[in-house]
């Protein structure tokens, strides 16, 4: 289990500091805000139910950089943001809820992505970036052993471009 004190520590070891962190967190949530008003639909901010004080906005900007930092856990970030940065979101609903809202605003993450991405410059360097996907899990075999997570995966690894997506068959 991710504590607050193991992820303040490895933020630490990483040369990371609180205040990066907050910069972090108020940029994405202005960047994400502009780009939510501007192109999501009003019925999605108007959903039934009562009024909430926390934004869609801020839901995005706090699991966004959770993803940034590549915390895999939704409790140790959300209680991380919390225990640090209450006075940056001080309408932050509990636990539950806020992670329930966020994967319910899986099609809103996925449309801000692409236009963040649309708007992107494109030029003669490209990055590319790739993690293996499972497609099955085998209990013994020893041929394919991953160096990352110390789990034997037979599938396929995603490598994502600005620009494309490309499926290639591995095994490692």
């Amino acid at each position: 289990m991710i504590t607050n004190d193991k992820l303040l520590q490895q933020f630490s070891q990483a040369g990371i500091n609180k205040l990066d962190i907050e910069d972090l967190l108020s940029d994405s949530f202005i960047i994400i805000d502009d780009i939510y008003k501007q192109y999501v639909d009003k019925s999605v901010s108007n959903r039934p139910g009562p009024k909430t004080l926390f934004s869609d906005s801020e839901v995005l900007a706090i699991s966004w950089a959770g993803e940034i930092f590549g915390i895999d856990s939704e409790n140790a970030w959300y209680n991380f943001v919390v225990k640090h940065f209450l006075h940056l979101f001080p309408y932050i609903p509990e636990r539950s809820r806020f992670n329930r809202r966020r994967r319910n605003l899986w099609k809103v993450t996925d449309m801000l992505r692409q236009k963040i991405l649309e708007s992107l410059p494109y030029g003669d360097i490209l990055i590319i970036d790739s993690l293996p996907v499972p497609i099955c899990d085998f209990k013994r075999a020893y041929f394919s052993k991953s160096p990352l997570k110390s789990e034997y995966i037979n599938g396929l690894s995603l490598f994502s471009t600005p620009c494309k997506i490309l499926l290639k068959r591995t095994c490692f």
